[in-house]
């Protein structure tokens, strides 16, 4: 009844802050403990070895040579009972890796490797290349990996077709993490693609499925063709992966991969440039989601930044009361939450190194998504990479 009182005689705009930051807080709670909590808490199927299905590994490479020089093997020699791996090789301006496939082929019978000449993509981005790797594919599972991608050990193929856990399974959701180096601009790039996997991963368990990652995805390819492929959105560059899986997952059919084994590694972005271009063009392609998903990923970064500024507002204003308590104990539970949740879906995913730094990191994404969102919307990149 005090605390009650001492609100009342508040002024109308400190109410309303207060009011803001209780709701901002609870929002975060159920975000944090409701749906990332789905990831944190979350155990992977298991079903017997006859189960397990044919799979083709489809991988659109454009002038990637060195890349499948150092990463390729790693798939080819994946400890899986039948696979192939079909590589569509699209304008390849030095024949280096013509030649490295057609070399490559002799060791192994199960690659499979399709030419294209440059004048015959006829879209921007890897849809043309990956529409036609899926065609030549022979099995009906598919899986996706970039050419610049590793498997993190032999048993990805395996635990990424585990969850295909019975019919009604036609799109599994896997993380795709980098590689580890010293430095902290390499250290919020984990957290980026972290706090990116948290989101969809955990969405897709509370049965809202609206992304996937390219570097590690499958789906059947009768859902390829009925869905008629990536005609919808030819014509933007990216989205191959995310707005295919935004228009064709849905609860029912959507399962994710979180085993340790069932995740994919590759370099991150070097510069904070080469990050910024990356970004906005993974937003450019969230603006063709579903108008729900779109809603849905404003408002929880919305309470996220209102729940910061009504904290130092409330704090400055409760200052000179007995009550100004109550701001740090608010920060202090969500700071726990925060760092206790993200710490058990790093564990999920193989991630470490950075828990600390993720207060930090999530301001940094807090100032610059934003930015990153509005040139999204007005800009269109015109680059596959």
């Amino acid at each position: 009844m005090i605390l009650i009182d001492f609100f009342l005689e508040q002024s109308l705009l400190i109410q309303i802050v207060i009011i803001t930051l209780l709701v901002s807080f609870v929002v975060q709670m159920i975000q944090y403990w409701a749906i990332f909590g789905r990831m944190a808490f979350y155990r992977n199927p298991k079903i017997s070895e006859k189960r397990l299905p044919s799979v083709s590994v489809v991988i659109a490479a454009r002038d990637e040579y060195h890349n499948m020089d150092q990463y390729l093997v790693s798939v080819l020699e994946q400890d899986y009972p039948e696979f192939e791996v079909v590589v569509v090789n699209n304008s390849d301006d030095d024949q280096l890796s013509y030649y490295f496939l057609k070399d490559l082929k002799k060791q192994y019978a199960h690659l499979k490797h399709v030419e294209l000449k440059p004048d015959i993509n006829f879209f921007i981005g890897k849809k043309f290349p990956l529409s036609i790797g899926i065609k030549e594919a022979k099995y009906e599972h598919l899986l996706f990996i970039d050419a610049d991608c590793k498997p993190i050990g032999k048993q990805w193929i395996r635990k990424m077709m585990e969850c295909y856990d019975d019919a009604s399974t036609e799109v599994v959701l896997g993380y795709g993490g980098f590689f580890s180096h010293k430095g902290v601009f390499n250290k919020f790039c984990h957290f980026d693609t972290l706090w990116v996997g948290m989101q969809y991963l955990s969405a897709a368990l509370c049965g809202i499925p609206y992304m996937g990652v390219g570097r590690n995805l499958s789906y059947k390819k009768p859902l390829f063709f009925r869905e008629n492929g990536f005609i919808s959105h030819y014509t933007t560059p990216s989205g191959d992966d995310d707005i295919f899986v935004n228009r064709v997952a849905t609860r029912k059919n959507c399962r994710i991969c979180l085993a340790p084994d069932g995740i994919t590694l590759s370099e991150s972005k070097k510069t904070l440039k080469q990050w910024l271009r990356q970004k906005r063009r993974h937003f450019s392609a969230s603006t063709k989601y579903k108008w729900g998903d779109m809603v849905m990923l404003t408002i929880f970064p919305m309470f996220q930044l209102l729940f910061f500024i009504t904290l130092i507002w409330t704090f400055v204003a409760l200052l000179p009361t007995f009550w100004w308590f109550l701001v740090p104990i608010l920060f202090a539970l969500r700071l726990f939450t925060q760092l206790f949740i993200t710490k058990k879906c790093m564990n999920k995913v193989g991630e470490k190194g950075f828990l600390m730094w993720t207060p930090f990191f999530e301001i940094l994404l807090m100032i610059v998504i934003p930015i990153l969102l509005l040139l999204g919307s007005l800009f269109k990149p015109k680059k596959w990479k």
